[in-house]
């Protein structure tokens, strides 16, 4: 039964759902049916929905949000708002369902259609009025961290029309210290942008919370790099030009015509391999296929496990031998160590920027901000293959960024002459399936650090991933900062 859902799941998305429009109640749920089963049907049935059928699915989906599961009322709402967003013309009906749904007064209803009133305006204002009618009565059961960052998006991008606006958004930056570095990020990032974007709309009512705002961000020793250098970004720009900040932040509330997740990146790949477990997994074979290298990479681990153990044994042995043979066996073990003296890095602590201010009544002095340069990286630095392995396998991984490039229109060696002007030399490269991936290596001279690099990039979504692996840990934030200053200068890079 999965395997046949999954694939007209599949015919569906690509835009033929019409073929299942007149069966759409054998879409509907069982009670005997498995979880997963459920969930794929609530998708079909966001897709095969149409003006004729819109009557019907609708009370069955309404059905479902009373649910005593909480995983299959979340997805009947999240299907709901599916519909709402593919069919913008049919929106009213269900918008007037979902705002029902928030005098259940039950929090996980509530934060799901919060999340969807979010999408439902990201992709059509026209039913603003009767949103916010019920939106603002509700921010108490609002406990989710994507539920309070639908809400907080939705007072930046329609405050001019909320009263309250300015006052809800102070809550949040006064609970600021509550959240926690990586849980909470996501709500740090659009509470900032969004405090921004108030301001320009209403600044008289948000300065003084945006200068807290920007004040906790600054002067958080431990707070993300990524989203320190928006504020500084944000701060920087004010002091300038307010006018220019307009331009950077589109504060217009007009619609997107298309969501990145409707693109569908895959799914013609997937379309080829329709006999596949392509379809099960929803994705192509070379991503739950290990590859050669993958393979190659385990044996080499094992051997260098095992070339370790026979020296270990070689060594025993010796030292029953004599005098002699235990000083040429202490030789013998010196040898692994001088690799280790090359790799053996002091810890450095970082010195983070202190915000003194002059902007929305915060004093910002200098701060003497750690930075990577290209004078500080090694000229000529050689690393075995077998080295770059063990190191990788060993070091934690100190910092991961993404960013979206302008093009990907250039090869492998392209990239790799790039990377080698800027210091970085390459270990291993290669493509497949539209994915570039690199490993690259350096060497840090000011802190006689091993700086190692993964660099992916999807030719199709435009993506770059950089994961960065040093000895020095504190150090791979400001490598990977460095890595995407090189992109900015070359105007690869996407601005947000």
């Amino acid at each position: 039964s999965y395997i046949i859902l999954s694939r007209i799941h599949l015919i569906s998305l690509k835009g033929n759902s019409s073929f299942f429009e007149k069966d759409f109640k054998f879409f509907y749920l069982k009670a005997d049916e498995p979880s997963y089963i459920k969930n794929l049907k609530l998708e079909i049935l966001s897709l095969v929905a149409s003006e004729d059928n819109l009557g019907d699915i609708l009370n069955e989906l309404g059905e479902y949000v009373n649910e005593p599961d909480v995983d299959i009322a979340k997805n009947a709402i999240k299907a709901l708002g599916g519909i709402a967003i593919r069919l913008p013309k049919l929106a009213k009906p269900i918008v007037k369902s979902l705002t029902t749904f928030m005098s259940l007064k039950q929090e996980h209803i509530i934060n799901q259609t919060v999340i969807v009133f979010k999408d439902i305006l990201r992709k059509s204002n026209s039913e603003l009025k009767e949103i916010l009618a019920v939106l603002t009565s509700s921010i108490d059961f609002i406990t989710e961290t994507e539920a309070k960052s639908a809400l907080i998006w939705i007072l930046g991008e329609f405050g001019e029309q909320i009263d309250e606006s300015p006052y809800i958004l102070e809550t949040f930056i006064n609970q600021f210290s509550t959240y926690t570095a990586e849980q909470d990020l996501e709500i740090k990032q659009i509470l900032l942008s969004t405090a921004v974007v108030l301001f320009l709309k209403r600044p008289p009512e948000v300065i003084q919370s945006l200068g807290k705002l920007l004040a906790n961000i600054l002067n958080e020793e431990k707070e993300d790099i990524d989203l320190k250098d928006r504020a500084a970004f944000y701060y920087r720009i004010m002091q300038t030009n307010i006018n220019d900040l307009k331009k950077v932040l589109d504060v217009s509330n007009k619609p997107q015509e298309t969501f990145l997740e409707e693109q569908a990146i895959n799914d013609e790949r997937l379309l080829l391999e329709f006999n596949t477990l392509s379809v099960i997994y929803n994705k192509p074979p070379a991503k739950y296929i290990k590859s050669f290298e993958h393979f190659a990479m385990l044996r080499n681990k094992e051997l260098l496990a095992e070339k370790k153990q026979a020296e270990e044994a070689a060594n025993v042995v010796d030292v029953t031998e004599g005098a002699n043979n235990q000083q040429g066996t202490e030789n013998q073990q010196q040898q692994p160590d001088q690799v280790g003296d090359l790799l053996d890095l002091d810890s450095i602590p970082v010195s983070n920027p202190v915000v003194g201010g002059d902007i929305l009544d915060i004093n910002f002095g200098q701060s003497d901000v750690q930075q990577v340069t290209s004078d500080q990286l090694s000229d000529f630095f050689e690393l075995s293959p077998e080295n770059f392995q063990s190191q990788w396998m060993q070091l934690a991984e100190s910092a991961s960024i993404a960013r979206s490039l302008n093009t990907t229109e250039f090869q492998v060696s392209d990239m790799e002459q790039f990377f080698t002007q800027n210091k970085f030399y390459c270990i291993a490269s290669g493509e497949a399936d539209n994915e570039m991936k690199f490993f690259f290596y350096s060497k840090h001279l000011p802190k006689n650090s091993l700086v190692l690099i993964e660099i992916q990039i999807t030719r199709e979504s435009k993506i770059l991933q950089v994961t960065v692996k040093s000895s020095d840990e504190e150090l791979g934030p400001y490598i990977s900062k460095y890595i995407i200053d090189m992109y900015s200068s070359v105007n690869l890079l996407q601005l947000y």
